[in-house]
């Protein structure tokens, strides 16, 4: 599942997000694991934690794939839980099926390489225009015009946007 869930048209952001993705997982196995060790969570106990993890991997998903990473991680390893008296055991193999897929996906791409086709010049001047645009907006706002708030939000975006874009370019 890892291989497919990492895999992009490019190397750069395939490489970026198989590291956040193992970094995602490694600290989640270690929370949950140490939560499933520690407080030994069954029945009703488990479904909250399993439900904390599934709001919290929908949270944060467009903010950071690695804290998406570590609450997909808690989810599987509360489901798990509830299966397998043994968190240790099933921390391991989810940490091994992770590192698994993306030594899949990496080996794929040094097989079959991509490469960016756009350069990062190009994406850090992106990131600035579309700055640029929003603290505009807001200024604006603040001088005493109305802002359009769906304007606001839409510059908001575009400016993650370009910030994830020139993160992964670079």
């Amino acid at each position: 599942l890892t291989a497919v869930l990492v895999v992009r048209p490019e190397f750069s952001i395939t490489f970026a997000r198989v590291v956040a993705r193992a970094r995602g997982t490694v600290v989640g196995v270690g929370i949950a694991t140490s939560i499933g060790v520690w407080l030994h969570p069954h029945g009703w106990i488990l479904v909250i934690f399993v439900a904390l993890s599934v709001w919290l991997s929908g949270a944060v998903f467009n903010a950071s794939y690695t804290a998406f990473s570590v609450a997909v991680t808690g989810v599987v390893v509360f489901l798990l839980a509830g299966l397998d008296a043994h968190p240790v055991t099933t921390g391991e193999d989810r940490l091994l099926a992770t590192v698994s897929g993306a030594a899949l996906a990496l080996t794929a791409y040094v097989a079959f390489p991509t490469w960016g086709r756009r350069p990062a010049s190009e994406a850090v001047a992106d990131l600035a225009a579309t700055t640029h645009g929003y603290v505009l907006a807001i200024l604006r706002s603040y001088l005493g015009s109305r802002a359009d708030h769906a304007k606001v939000a839409g510059l908001s975006r575009a400016v993650r946007l370009a910030r994830t874009n020139a993160e992964t370019a670079l």
